[in-house]
C-alpha cells in the first residue's frame, strides 16, 4: 500500500515506522503518529481511539529447512515450545496458546518471546541460521517457503488468528494520504481473503 501511494504521488513526504502493537498504540496516543496498523486488542477499550479491523488471517509458523521439526507430518505446541520463539510481544488474547519459547509478563499478560524483535526481516535472519521458530500470515509464510530456505510447520490452531487493523485518534481528521493508505490496505485485504485458502492448501497439501 505504501509503495502504491509513492507510485501515485512521488512527491509526497511521509514517515513509515515499524514497531510492535504496543509501540503503535503508544505512538498514536501521543500524537506522534497519525495512523497505526497493528493488532487492535490493546486499543479497542480506549475511549480516545478508533479501531477498524481489516485482517483476521490464521497465524502460521515456520523454521529453517533442516530444522529438527521440519520433517514431521504433524507438530504439537509442546514440541514447538522446546525451541526459541522469534517474534514481537504477543498480545494477552493469544499469549496462553501461542507456541514457542517465552514467558508471560505478569504485569501485562503479554507473551515475551525468547528473542524479541520488531520486524520480520530480523526474524527471518535469525531463524535461517538457528533452531529458532517464528510465525506470520499465510502470504508471508508462502513467500518464505517459496525461497527454499524455510519450511512451514504443520501446526495450526483455530484460535491463533491475526486481528489487526487501523488505529487512530477519535477526534482526529485524517489526512488525504492516510485515507488513501487505508483504502489501499482494504483493497489488498479483500484480495487476500479469497487467496489465503489457496495459499494454505499449497503449504499443507495433505
Amino acid at each position: 500500500a505504501s509503495a502504491e501511494i509513492t507510485r501515485r504521488h512521488p512527491l509526497l513526504h511521509y514517515k513509515f515506522m515499524l514497531g510492535d502493537w504496543q509501540k503503535v498504540v503508544d505512538e498514536v496516543l501521543s500524537g506522534r503518529v497519525e495512523l497505526g496498523l497493528a493488532d487492535v486488542s490493546a486499543a479497542e477499550d480506549s475511549d480516545r481511539l478508533v479501531t477498524e479491523v481489516v485482517g483476521r488471517h490464521p497465524f502460521l509458523f515456520y523454521c529453517r529447512r533442516g530444522h529438527p521439526l521440519a520433517g514431521f507430518a504433524d507438530v504439537s505446541k509442546a514440541q514447538i515450545d522446546g525451541y526459541p520463539l522469534v517474534a514481537i510481544q504477543v498480545p494477552p488474547r493469544l499469549a496462553g496458546s501461542f507456541p514457542g519459547g517465552g514467558r508471560i509478563d505478569r504485569s501485562t499478560g503479554s507473551l515475551v518471546p525468547s528473542i524479541e524483535i520488531e520486524d520480520l526481516a530480523s526474524a527471518r535472519a535469525i531463524v535461517a541460521t538457528s533452531g529458532a521458530v517464528s510465525g506470520g500470515a499465510p502470504a508471508q509464510i508462502q513467500a518464505l517457503v517459496s525461497s527454499g530456505k524455510f519450511v512451514a510447520l504443520p501446526f495450526r490452531q483455530a484460535s491463533l488468528k491475526f486481528n489487526y487493523g487501523f488505529i487512530y485518534q477519535k477526534d482526529q481528521m485524517l489526512s488525504p494520504a492516510a485515507e488513501l493508505f487505508m483504502q489501499l490496505v482494504r483493497d489488498i485485504e479483500g484480495r487476500l481473503a479469497t487467496e489465503i485458502p489457496q495459499m494454505i492448501r499449497k503449504l499443507f497439501p495433505d
